[in-house]
């Protein structure tokens, strides 16, 4: 409800911008990427855009697509992970050192951008083939240039080291049966600290107002209420239980 109501304002900022008379002399060329253009299937559930200029789309019945600004590409070195193939892709992201963090039901590939292959235990500096092996729900990048995987039924924490090498990693176990996964940095410091956790609960007893960007931040379980359950898990997640 609360994306719809954003998406709502979005529009009408957008249709309010269009309607000043200083905009009357400029005209938009409007395309629509679906099928019928190349995408392989119209149930997409993320669009992301990598460091090159490439896009990204994530689709549920086509499996990850690259999008150049002519074409939809899907092909992968045969010798790269049979996972790559997968049609059932979630979501990817990229991290600081141009590797992309793909995400699928049958669970999680992480390829270079330079050389399109996978990457594994020789770059990271550990071998996570383990974790990577479990289904794979999300995974996100926050401001510290930290990796966030959620796989299985845990979240991991990544902290890389100049050379990209895995530092550090942590784990925190979460419900099942959780929907979705959010980041509760709900003061905007790049990080989930104690901090957070408390300013979640003031906000679950009313004793403070969040912004809508906060909010979202906030509801840890996408139940659509911001509770004292919120808060507990993003404590949890703020003291990093391996």
């Amino acid at each position: 409800m609360k994306r719809l109501v954003l998406i709502v304002v979005m529009m009408v900022m957008v249709l309010s911008g269009m309607a000043n008379p200083m905009l009357d002399n400029y005209q938009y060329n409007v395309s629509f990427l679906d099928m019928q253009a190349g995408l392989p299937h119209n149930c997409v559930n993320s669009v992301y855009e990598d460091s090159r200029g490439f896009i990204w789309v994530a689709t549920y019945g086509g499996g990850l697509v690259r999008y150049d600004g002519y074409g939809f590409t899907r092909s992968f070195p045969s010798e790269s992970h049979t996972i790559l193939h997968s049609n059932s892709c979630r979501n990817v992201v990229e991290d600081k050192f141009g590797r992309m963090w793909i995400v699928f039901d049958e669970g999680v590939s992480v390829i270079s951008l330079d050389t399109y292959m996978t990457v594994g235990e020789e770059l990271f500096g550990t071998d996570i083939s383990q974790i990577l092996q479990q289904e794979g729900i999300k995974v996100v990048s926050d401001m510290r240039d930290n990796i966030w995987l959620m796989a299985g039924k845990k979240a991991y924490k990544f902290v890389f080291d100049e050379q990209g090498r895995i530092q550090k990693s942590y784990s925190l176990a979460f419900a099942a049966n959780t929907p979705d996964i959010t980041m509760s940095d709900v003061d905007g410091d790049g990080t989930v600290t104690i901090s957070d956790a408390l300013m979640i609960m003031r906000n679950a007893m009313q004793l403070l107002e969040f912004t809508p960007a906060q909010a979202a931040a906030a509801d840890m379980d996408g139940d659509g209420l911001i509770t004292v359950e919120d808060a507990l898990t993003a404590l949890r997640a703020a003291i990093t239980v391996r």
